[in-house]
């Protein structure tokens, strides 16, 4: 989530560098979620790691959605978990 959001501006840069030197140090396992910068931590992950994805396991989470206002919602209607699935993993390159 750091790495799109949270603690200030992201670096796209430093962040693929540093998915890359946690694969190498050998972390398995990635999370993230459609919420992480609005499917910007899922791109990042598809493009810096994408091509080593049979080195981890990831984990994305959906359901939760931004209202109108800016507030975080849940929203676990079918079509709606479908919906951000299948662009969940057209963004993680999967």
């Amino acid at each position: 989530m750091n790495c799109s959001m949270g603690y200030g501006a992201a670096d796209d840069r430093v962040s693929e560098r540093l998915l890359n030197q946690a694969l190498d140090a050998g972390y398995r396992f990635l999370d993230t979620a459609v919420l992480y910068g609005q499917g910007h931590n899922e791109s990042l992950i598809g493009r810096a790691v994408g091509k080593r994805r049979d080195e981890f396991v990831l984990a994305s989470k959906c359901g939760l959605e931004k209202d109108a206002a800016g507030a975080t919602r849940s929203n676990a209607r079918p079509e709606v978990l479908r919906g951000q699935c299948e662009e969940s993993l057209r963004r993680l390159r999967t």
